[in-house]
């Protein structure tokens, strides 16, 4: 078996900046989390826009396997009376008018049930995905909370040691997460 591939919003994560870069160091590390997570996100929109038009797709697909399902019901019953009818009139036709009307509903019910396997094997795996990805985001994100925490505690660290931040420190952050 080949293992599953990473989730999208872990590879532009990756793209954007390797984990654990500037480990070590507080606002490098809070930049490159920041650098991840804002991929990532970016990512995840995309994915979730691409989600809704395929749930749209599969409305309208599954709007007209109804109407075909429907069709296929309604023509089985109207052979179902025919055949009823039939029977007391020429029964060789009542019964093959029977053998019609189960064969129309026999089929209709066949391709429906084949018709719901497929769409929601299809939505099953698009919803595994858009919760996989979800995850992820959800440990980058606690990932980039951590940092933050971090550097907040080294910008405090260095404030009270030197009094103030330097100027070139706070610009650094300032280019770094832009």
């Amino acid at each position: 078996p080949e293992p599953e591939a990473l989730p999208e919003v872990l590879v532009a994560a990756d793209k954007s900046a390797a984990p654990g870069t500037g480990m070590g160091d507080p606002l490098a590390f809070y930049a490159s989390t920041t650098s991840r997570l804002t991929a990532a996100a970016k990512v995840l929109q995309e994915t979730r826009r691409t989600s809704l038009q395929a749930l749209k797709a599969a409305d309208g697909i599954q709007t007209t396997q109804w109407l075909a399902v429907n069709g296929g019901n309604t023509l089985s019953a109207g052979l179902g009376i025919a055949s009823a009818v039939g029977m007391f009139v020429a029964p060789p036709i009542g019964i093959a008018l029977g053998v019609g009307s189960a064969a129309v509903g026999g089929a209709a019910t066949a391709g429906d049930a084949l018709s719901d396997r497929v769409q929601m094997a299809e939505l099953r795996r698009r919803m595994s995905m858009e919760a996989w990805n979800t995850l992820a985001i959800a440990e980058l994100e606690r990932e980039w909370l951590q940092a933050r925490d971090a550097a907040g505690e080294a910008l405090k660290a260095a404030e009270v040691g030197s009094g103030v931040v330097q100027l070139e420190e706070a610009g650094a952050i300032g280019a770094a997460i832009a």
